[in-house]
């Protein structure tokens, strides 16, 4: 068995002309709080992160930190790729993580996270599979299951959706 889940980034300060590059947006105040407080409900509901992967956006990197508080001791490997990567290309990345990590996170970026989580959620709840496809807003995460023993056996259509929470889930 093996769980993935693909979290968003919180909500991040708007980019432009005037302001920062993309990847160098921050978080808002509301999405340090939203961080904080879905990493709170994840680790009170035993919700093991496992191996996490994240992108090097800075607001990426800040939900990770803040979701972190809840979780001490958490590391995280930080690769670029995951910033500018497809669904496809972040599969791909899903592959070649190491078999002996059976819980594994991606802090991320939409639309790639919603993408991957539609194309690879095709079991689970109706309500919550509706939820699913209909959006995939900041700070979202999403828990795919997978009957699998292997990281490169993860595939379209075979995984089970076990959780779905949104900071407004949460208020």
């Amino acid at each position: 068995m093996r769980s993935l889940y693909l979290f968003r980034h919180a909500k991040a300060s708007q980019g432009g002309k005037e302001g920062p590059h993309d990847h160098e947006r921050t978080l808002t105040e509301d999405g340090i709080l939203a961080a904080r407080a879905v990493g709170a409900a994840l680790k009170a509901g035993g919700q093991d992160l496992g191996y996490v992967l994240s992108s090097t956006s800075r607001r990426t990197v800040e939900t990770f930190e803040n979701v972190a508080f809840s979780y001490p001791g958490l590391a995280a490997t930080f690769d670029r790729s995951v910033y500018t990567a497809d669904a496809r290309q972040l599969l791909k990345l899903v592959h070649g993580f190491d078999n002996k990590h059976t819980r594994a996170t991606i802090f991320g970026h939409n639309p790639t996270h919603h993408d991957l989580a539609v194309v690879l959620a095709m079991h689970g709840e109706p309500k919550m599979l509706q939820r699913l496809a209909g959006n995939f807003s900041p700070g979202t995460v999403a828990r795919i299951d997978f009957d699998v023993d292997q990281w490169e056996h993860v595939a379209p259509e075979l995984g089970t959706l076990g959780l779905l929470l949104t900071p407004e889930d949460i208020r």
